[in-house]
């Protein structure tokens, strides 16, 4: 199968610089050992719109995840899975405005397993902290083809760690994109 690699690539022998060269796949590995993946998601959904005006557009989704990975002695560790995570959203919808809050959380999660594999990171494991994020979402109809959107992202400025050997003060990347705000009309013909 061919495939690409993106990014640049240094020949160790020539010093010779690809980037995004072809990559041929001529073999796949499987392990003979065994993963076993159990878990449960909770989801509730509720628009309160049994309530008298104003209070009818109000409502809410909620849904926690928990995921349990184990693998047997010679296959490695599940990556960039978050044992547990949730998501949780509360929003008003009425009078052609629409308001909506979503904040999404994870776990500490594995990022990479190491076990020897070199990189520029070292051969170390490396996880990720968990975190949390807050969103926004606004939107104003002006008129029956017309609309005025908001949109707002990391409101609590969330940053996101990664640490080595499992100690978490062991910190070598971090990933901060800051607070991100979008305004757009959109018209539809």
């Amino acid at each position: 199968t061919l495939c690409r690699e993106i990014g640049s690539f240094v020949d160790p022998d020539t010093g010779d610089v690809s980037v995004n060269r072809d990559a041929i796949i001529n073999q796949s590995f499987n392990f003979e050992g065994t993963i076993d993946v159990t878990g449960y998601e909770l989801a509730i959904q509720q628009k309160l719109d049994f309530l008298p005006y104003p209070w009818n557009g109000f409502g809410g989704v909620f849904n926690y995840t928990f995921v349990d990975t184990e693998t047997s002695e010679d296959v490695p560790p599940i990556e960039r899975i978050a044992p547990r995570s949730y998501n949780l959203i509360g929003y008003w919808e009425n009078d052609g405005i629409s308001i909506r809050f979503t904040y999404n959380w994870q776990d500490v999660k594995l990022i990479n397993a190491g076990g020897g594999t070199a990189n520029f990171l070292g051969t170390d494991r490396r996880d990720q902290s968990a975190n949390g994020r807050l969103d926004l979402s606004a939107s104003y109809r002006l008129t029956k083809q017309s609309r005025l959107n908001f949109r707002a992202f990391n409101l609590n400025n969330r940053q996101e760690f990664e640490f080595t050997g499992g100690n978490e003060d062991a910190i070598n990347r971090v990933r901060f994109a800051g607070r991100q705000y979008q305004l757009n009309v959109s018209y539809n013909f």
